[in-house]
């Protein structure tokens, strides 16, 4: 009867968080892409068919946070960000499709949580939380301040794969890094403070390949490494 074509010119979304106010150029709001901002709290839910959409984060807040839903794998594009949120993640992706995050070169991005979390039904449990893949590309850099009691620096409760990038987390109160499915290293340069076990790559494995890797526990009765599978 008929035909219809969707034609994707730009798939980027840019974000741009200014103190109490956040700046969104959205080209998808038409194709699936809702973006709701409430001061500079962020919800995306993407229904749209399209894979690997950019997200480029930028600016500052001390009082706001980036929350995603979506359907398909997406890329997080940290471009000199800087978020604080006093009662839950920075970063809260509610999806299990893989998360892309390329800290871009020459950048410097900051995520910091805070001590309490508002209840939530959702698992939420880190200053950086995904439900999905993580796995981190670019030059730049990202620093972790996790202050959340009984919660971790970045948590994936899929596998955390650090392919690239000079990543700090300066603290945790529980776990520095874990990975439900898995930790895994292939370049880069990681840095861990943390109360908690350091690196957990909980029900998966640890797979270093490269680094440096620097780890330091700072509570007693604590691991530097553990999973439930193997250790290279």
């Amino acid at each position: 009867d008929s035909i219809t074509f969707d034609v994707v010119t730009d798939s980027t979304i840019y974000i741009d968080y200014q103190g109490s106010t956040v700046s969104v150029i959205n080209p998808l709001a038409d194709l699936g892409v809702e973006i709701a901002v409430s001061g500079a709290d962020v919800t995306v839910v993407s229904t749209a068919t399209i894979k690997d959409i950019n997200y480029v984060l930028s600016g500052t807040t001390s009082e706001g946070f980036f929350k995603i839903y979506s359907d398909l794998r997406f890329n997080l594009l940290m471009n000199g960000l800087n978020i604080t949120n006093n009662d839950g993640p920075a970063i809260n992706i509610q999806s299990n499709k893989k998360a892309r995050v390329n800290l871009v070169a020459g950048t410097i991005n900051i995520l910091t949580d805070g001590e309490t979390y508002a209840a939530s039904s959702e698992d939420q449990s880190a200053a950086f939380f995904s439900e999905g893949d993580l796995v981190f590309i670019g030059s730049g850099s990202l620093t972790v301040n996790g202050f959340g009691d009984d919660q971790n620096g970045i948590r994936s409760d899929d596998e955390v794969e650090v392919n690239e990038g000079t990543i700090t987390i300066a603290s945790a109160v529980k776990d520095g890094i874990h990975g439900k499915n898995g930790f895994r290293m292939n370049g880069g340069e990681v840095t861990i403070n943390s109360q908690g076990d350091v690196i957990d790559g909980s029900e998966g494995h640890i797979v270093i390949n490269n680094g440096p890797l620097v780890v330091n526990s700072t509570a007693d009765d604590v691991k530097a490494m553990k999973c439930d599978s193997t250790i290279t």
